[in-house]
């Protein structure tokens, strides 16, 4: 299975934006193909969430960060998202989730009750919302086995051909 990591980095430091991408990924070493988001803010030291540097050295990064991004959701099977300890919303994060709804991908998210993110459309657009990583892995196991068997029934049924109508 493809798995997409996905959570806030902007206005997060290094350490809390991806040290748990990196255990997750390391966790499913071997067994799934996983994507993490691209390190834009900490390439250029800045960290704090303030793309404005982006527009000056070019006015289509935005497009071109999100547009990678859109293709990597459009990608993955499974969209894991981590909101834990969030201060402010994550317009990218939630884009991903949107995303991944309309794409019929399969949405587990990490989130403490009250955290920025604990809205309805949220909430309508999760497969499942837990509160800790340890329901969450145990969840994306249990989906990527699920996405696991039935495409490999869907390998195995022959196609029936299908007759043209003759009127």
């Amino acid at each position: 299975m493809n798995i997409y990591l996905a959570g806030p980095i902007s206005g997060m430091t290094e350490e809390e934006a991806y040290s748990w991408r990196y255990r997750v990924r390391d966790f499913l070493a071997g067994k799934h193909k996983v994507f993490i988001p691209d390190k834009v803010d900490f390439v250029t030291g800045t960290g704090d969430g303030d793309h404005s540097y982006l527009w000056e050295k070019d006015q289509d990064a935005g497009k071109k960060a999100a547009l990678v991004d859109y293709m990597r959701v459009e990608w993955a099977d499974v969209l894991f998202v981590n909101f834990t300890g969030a201060r402010k919303v994550s317009i990218g994060t939630i884009m991903e989730i949107g995303w991944a709804k309309v794409m019929g991908k399969i949405i587990i998210v990490v989130m403490e009750r009250g955290n920025v993110h604990d809205h309805s459309f949220v909430h309508w657009a999760a497969h499942s919302i837990v509160p800790n990583f340890v329901a969450a892995l145990n969840l994306l196991t249990e989906w990527c086995a699920m996405l696991a068997e039935l495409d490999s029934e869907l390998l195995e049924e022959p196609v029936q051909p299908v007759e043209a109508p003759t009127d």
